[in-house]
């Protein structure tokens, strides 16, 4: 091959790929297609063959039974309360017993959430024709992928009950709190006191009157004593009891914890004369937002709500595509001609798994091996109109180590500390259909319809159903340049074939499902046998 010639292969060839890419700049994208089994064709013995992709996969829905809805949607509630939080049932509980309101119900407010999600794939494939019927291949995919997060707690002003506690950052209203609940069990102290000195002395200044009112003297001591420790639970006297919540300054919860507390007050100073009670527990002064939130999501061992992002090598597979017929090439074939390969891949889990305590955290790879099976049929029909047939099965095998076993369903709710355990991802089926038509010369268009089916992913460690299966269909459309069967190409040229995908969910069922756009490029450069 002249240097000429090299040349403008080289030129003609980038130039395409840097179309495309400006093509696709605006548009996040999908993880390409990275299988040794794009259609039935094998390598001639000895030849070589280097396919490199580019694939882009963007998306911000999920699809399922009940309609489409954001990928960060489980996170968000109208209501962040003990349902969503099971830890605020005892704080929930503590200021029902402060304020005397059976029905106070706690909520840290509303949270929103929105994510939007992508994944790159860069894989190299090399693959090898070990005879006329067999060829060999490797896989080796980098990836990157990235989820922008967006949440927001309280974003707007709500039915939020309590908010953040001041005792958690000031050591100032710590101390008055401390120094409020001890004057409420001096008073009673001194006033038990007073009352046992009373009913020794009754003829003792003022005991009259104090052993007058005993049943209510000795119901006050009781209630004084049973409410200064739950007063020190709800809003804290010391760092290692301080809770994150406590009522708003203007909720009805609030109101009624100062009211009783100004009954006791009143009740002590008619008793002990004076003011036995001093000070006062105020209050939140606003309600609850992200710092909050992050704070409460680490106390129960979750990593903070954040974009997430990984890039590396993703699983590695090996494999080999045989040949079991073809007639393309028969001279004397009269009608359709076509031809059948088989595949079989194994797949070595050198991924990264999604971090389990990260929400909405995307993964390089399966992490885990697994065994892969093909078939693959071409049938060129009549004129310039062809099409492929591509079903393939992957079985999982094995199972990693994750730092968090998920509710049923995956859902995000109820948030507690996360339960250590291993997982396996469901197995994979698919079926793709393409029809392609040679538009002319090198220029050919290409449709797609895949269908793909993956079942419930798997978890030991704790009760847990983990994502239920889930089916996805989708459609494309493609363009592809192709001088690989052309008898125009010059001396010595190397065939080559550049094309572009574009692929997209329309239709998802069982559990949720990506809504994702992928576009894909690629460029398979055929270097023949010498």
């Amino acid at each position: 091959m002249s240097g000429r010639h090299l040349e403008h292969l080289i030129r003609s060839s980038a130039l395409l790929l840097v179309c495309l890419v400006c093509l696709l700049s605006r548009r996040a994208a999908a993880q390409s297609t990275t299988s040794l089994l794009p259609d039935a064709t094998v390598l001639p013995q000895r030849a070589l063959r280097f396919r490199a992709l580019s694939g882009w996969t963007r998306y911000d829905e999920l699809l399922g039974n009940g309609g489409t809805h954001n990928v960060a949607a489980p996170l968000a509630t109208d209501s962040l309360t003990p349902l969503q939080i099971p830890a605020f049932s005892s704080i929930q509980s503590a200021i029902a017993a402060a304020s005397g309101l059976s029905a106070f119900r706690l909520t840290a407010g509303r949270l929103t959430a929105a994510a939007d999600s992508r994944i790159v794939t860069a894989p190299l494939i090399v693959e090898y024709g070990l005879t006329s019927r067999l060829t060999l291949g490797i896989v080796v995919p980098l990836v990157e992928t990235r989820t922008t997060l967006e949440a927001q707690l309280n974003p707007k002003l709500g039915s939020a009950t309590v908010g953040p506690n001041p005792a958690l950052t000031s050591s100032a209203v710590l101390g008055q709190n401390a120094a409020f609940v001890q004057s409420m069990t001096a008073a009673a102290t001194s006033l038990n006191a007073r009352l046992t000195q009373c009913q020794g002395a009754p003829s003792g200044t003022g005991c009259g009157s104090l052993l007058a009112q005993q049943s209510a003297v000795q119901s006050l001591i009781q209630t004084t004593n049973t409410l200064a420790p739950i007063l020190a639970r709800v809003y804290g006297t010391t760092k290692d009891n301080t809770q994150a919540f406590i009522p708003l300054a203007t909720d009805p919860s609030q109101l009624a914890i100062a009211a009783r507390i100004k009954s006791l007050s009143d009740q002590y100073t008619a008793f002990l004369g004076g003011n036995p009670i001093s000070g006062t527990l105020a209050g939140a002064n606003g309600r609850a937002a992200n710092i909050q939130l992050q704070n409460l999501l680490t106390s129960l061992g979750h990593d903070t709500l954040q974009s997430t992002d990984h890039s590396g090598i993703g699983d590695i597979t090996v494999g080999a595509v045989y040949q079991l017929a073809n007639t393309f090439g028969d001279s004397t074939a009269t009608g359709r001609q076509y031809r059948v390969a088989l595949n079989g891949n194994f797949r070595i889990g050198t991924g990264k798994p999604a971090n389990r305590n990260r929400f909405f955290d995307l993964a390089t790879g399966y992490g885990q091996p697994g065994i892969e099976a093909g078939v693959a049929a071409d049938v060129r029909l009549r004129g310039r109109l062809s099409a492929s047939a591509i079903g393939s099965y992957t079985l999982q095998l094995g199972s990693v180590a994750v730092s968090g076993v998920p509710n049923s369903g995956d859902a995000v709710y109820p948030l507690t500390l996360p339960t250590p355990g291993t997982y396996s991802a469901g197995n994979v089926m698919s079926l793709s259909v393409i029809p392609r038509y040679q538009v002319a010369g090198y220029l050919g268009l290409t449709g797609r319809y895949s269908f793909v089916h993956v079942g419930a992913d798997q978890y030991a460690g704790a009760p847990s159903a983990g994502l239920a299966a889930q089916t996805a269909q989708q459609i494309g459309l493609g363009i592809t340049y192709s001088t690989v069967v052309s008898r125009n190409r010059g001396p010595g040229a190397i065939p080559f074939e550049a094309s572009f995908t574009h692929l997209e969910t329309i239709a998802g069922s069982g559990g949720p499902t990506p809504k994702t756009f992928q576009d894909q490029i690629e460029l398979r450069v055929f270097l023949p046998r010498r």
